[in-house]
C-alpha cells in the first residue's frame, strides 16, 4: 500500500546491498537506524555507531537517534531545512520523503562524480533529450520551475 515515491526509495535503498528488509518506508525509518545505515553506506565512517542506540527502548532514545541522523545528514551536505529528529521519529511522510530524496540525490551525484560528470553534463543531456521530443523547454538547473 506504499505510495509510488515510497516504493522508489525502498527499491533504491535495497539496491545499496545493506539488507535493510524494509516493509514500510516510514515505519522502518522512524528509529533513525535505517537512515544512519544508508548514510554510512554513502559516506563510510560518517556515523559514529557508539552514539547510536541500536534498539531504542523509548521515545527519548528514538528521537536522539533521529536527531543524530539529521546532524550526520547535514554534515554530508544534505539540505534538510525545517526537518527535525522529532519529525522523523513521528514518521511525518512528506518530510521523510524529503530526507530519502536527499539521500538518493547524494548517491546519484556521487555516481556522476565517479563518471567524471557534473550537473552541467546531465542538464546538457536532458535538454538534448527534451529537444528531440520536439518540446522547446530548456532547463537551466535541476530545480528549474519549467519541470514542475
Amino acid at each position: 500500500n506504499d505510495s509510488a515515491e515510497a516504493r522508489v526509495f525502498k527499491n533504491w535503498a535495497a539496491s545499496l546491498g545493506l539488507k535493510l528488509n524494509m516493509k514500510d518506508l516510514y515505519a522502518d525509518s522512524c528509529s533513525g537506524i535505517v537512515l544512519l545505515k544508508v548514510m554510512d553506506r554513502l559516506e563510510p565512517g560518517a556515523v559514529d555507531w557508539g552514539r547510536v542506540e541500536g534498539t531504542p527502548k523509548n521515545k527519548y532514545e528514538t528521537v536522539a537517534n533521529c536527531n543524530y541522523a539529521v546532524k550526520v545528514a547535514k554534515e554530508l551536505g544534505l539540505k534538510l531545512t525545517g526537518i527535525s529528529g522529532q519529525d522523523i521519529s513521528e514518521g511525518k511522510e512528506k518530510l521523510m520523503l524529503a530526507v530519502w530524496w536527499q539521500l538518493m540525490r547524494k548517491d546519484f551525484m556521487q555516481f556522476l562524480d565517479e563518471l567524471d560528470m557534473d550537473q552541467a553534463h546531465v542538464l546538457t543531456w536532458a535538454n538534448a533529450q527534451v529537444a528531440k521530443s520536439g518540446t522547446d523547454i530548456q532547463l537551466g538547473r535541476f530545480g528549474d520551475k519549467a519541470i514542475r
